[in-house]
Formats: structure tokens, sequence, C-alpha cells
């Protein structure tokens, strides 16, 4: 379960960084669900562009994780303390009516969230394509300090995006620690669908439009 709390940190950092790039471009988002997902992605995003440029440069240790890390809480801080502010305060006035349909659609939905994260959470096994490159490619970088081109795996002439994250949570933790953070932005996609239909619909479609793609 440790690497619940490296899954923590490093969307705190991703959160902080995603808030602070929002900020730079303006008022984009309408609701604080929808400035939290746009703030994960942009921060997940500079966090895998953190760890290509530590490739290039041929500084894959772990001191180096552990640095942009840091950096990250750091240049994020005031955001964090806001935006924790302003969840309390939503939390404050938020009620659930367990006698709603909705309450439990709400709650099938974190159900099957909860059995994926615990499958996340086994050792890496079985399919072929995470084993044959998308983790199988961060370690060997890892092995090497760098971006390396392997010859030998098919994978190696695909784009290094998600795989990024891959390698600094294999850094941190191991695989399974990827597969978690794999689970998270899974998790972050069925929350952002529930977000856009709740702008564009109501939160009603959102549940169903979330336990649909959930499932």
């Amino acid at each position: 379960m440790v690497e619940l709390v490296y899954l923590v940190l490093i969307a705190t950092v991703a959160v902080g960084l995603g808030l602070t790039l929002l900020r730079r471009v303006g008022p984009i988002c309408s609701s604080r669900a929808e400035e939290l997902t746009f703030s994960l992605g942009l921060g997940l995003g500079g966090l895998a562009l953190s760890m290509l440029l530590l490739g290039f440069a041929h500084l894959l240790y772990i001191e180096a994780f552990y640095a942009v890390l840091a950096l990250g809480v750091v240049w994020g801080r005031k955001e964090l303390v806001g935006l924790v502010g302003r969840l309390q305060g939503r939390l404050a006035i938020a009620s659930f009516n367990w006698r709603s349909f909705h309450f439990w659609l709400l709650l099938l939905i974190v159900i099957g969230l909860a059995l994926n994260l615990l499958r996340a959470l086994m050792p890496a096994h079985g399919a072929v394509d995470p084993l044959a490159y998308h983790l199988a490619l961060p370690k060997i970088y890892l092995l090497r300090h760098y971006i390396s081109f392997e010859r030998t795996l098919t994978g190696g002439l695909y784009p290094d995006n998600i795989g990024m994250l891959y390698l600094l949570a294999i850094a941190l933790r191991g695989a399974a620690l990827a597969q978690v953070l794999h689970w998270f932005m899974g998790a972050i996609t069925v929350f952002a669908i529930w977000c856009f239909c709740r702008g564009y619909f109501d939160g009603k479609v959102g549940i169903w439009a979330a336990a649909i793609y959930a499932f």
C-alpha cells in the first residue's frame, strides 16, 4: 500500500504544477472540479516532459527524480494551500441522499474503481504489451540512466509520453506504482467525464456517463 502514498505525492505535485500553469493562462475553468481536472492533466504532462529532459541529459537517477518532485511542491505550494481551502469549503456544504438511485450508481462506480485498484496493486504480469515495452523500456532507461533507442523492442519506435510517467513510478517504487499511476489516469478520466457532462447537461447525466465509461 506504500504505492498509494507515492501516488498521493505525485498527484499533489501534479496539481500544484497544473494550477500554477493555469493561473498563467487565465481563468478558463467554470468550476472547481474542472479546475482540478485540468490542473492534474497539465501537471502530469509537466512531469512527463521533465522526465524526458532528464533522460536526454543522461540524468535518470533517483536523486534527480526526488529533486523534481521537491521543486514541484515548492513551486506550487501557494496554489495547493488555496486549493485545500476551497475544497474544504465545498465538502462542508456537500450532501448525499442515500435514497437516491444516482447515489447508489455513484457507489457502484467507486466499487468498480476500487476493484481495479486492487488489480493494479498486484505484481505486473499477464498482459503482453506492458511487459514487452510499456514497463520494459522505462526500466532499460533507468538502468542506463538515459533515454536510448532499443533496436530489439518495437515499442522503442513509439513516442515516449505516458512512458515517462511510468519511468518516474518505476524509479520511485517499482512496476506496481506504474500500474497504480495508470489506474489513476483512468480514475481522472471518469471524473473528467462527470465534470464535462455536469457542465453541459447536469450532474445525473454525468454520473450515468461516468458509470458507462468506468464499466
